[in-house]
């Protein structure tokens, strides 16, 4: 008797353990749940949709593009500079992110408020990071957006709305943020 009730509980706990595995995380999460957890995470998640005006930008590689040819793309836009050392903290960070984030939805777009090419090109010899460069030498873009201090950052969603903002440096590659991040880019 007492080896079927044995029995009876060692099925139940599998077929419950079974039940249990098979509640997986959705691919993709909604922009509330992604704000919700943005603001744990000491974003300001602003309750008004501010979309960014289209501004024409050059890579440090010359390349020019506008804003809005990101359309469809979760966008990391994050403002720095080669004396921030908050700055230069957080940059192996977002180089790990943008490799964790192979394949997905998703951008980062890292602009130099206020230094000229030359000093940022030195700067990228020294340390090689391979996500995209804005070189903002004029400050025209850091204006725009009233950038105060470095670093800041702001995630765009694909139709290029502010999702949250940030000021100071973050850990990107943290498990949860780029979980989140990978399902809110599968929206």
């Amino acid at each position: 008797m007492k080896m079927k009730k044995t029995g009876y509980f060692m099925l139940l706990m599998i077929v419950s353990l079974l039940i249990g595995c098979d509640r997986k995380q959705p691919d993709s999460i909604n922009e509330l749940d992604f704000k919700r957890f943005l603001e744990g995470k000491f974003f300001d998640v602003s309750k008004t949709v501010d979309q960014l005006s289209n501004f024409e930008y050059r890579l440090i590689n010359g390349q020019q593009e506008h804003l809005e040819n990101n359309k469809g793309n979760i966008i990391l836009l994050n403002f720095w500079a080669t004396w921030c050392f908050p700055c230069k903290q957080e940059m192996p960070d977002l180089e790990e992110l943008k490799h964790k984030m192979k394949g997905e939805n998703f951008r980062i777009l890292a602009v130099n408020s206020g230094d000229k090419k030359l000093k940022i090109q030195r700067f990228l010899k020294k340390y090689p990071y391979s996500f995209d460069i804005v070189i903002d030498e004029n400050r025209d873009i850091s204006n725009t957006l009233n950038i105060v201090g470095l670093p800041t950052t702001f995630i765009l969603d694909r139709d290029l709305k502010i999702v949250g903002k940030i000021m100071g440096p973050i850990n990107w590659k943290d498990d949860a943020f780029v979980e989140y991040l990978t399902r809110f880019s599968r929206t």
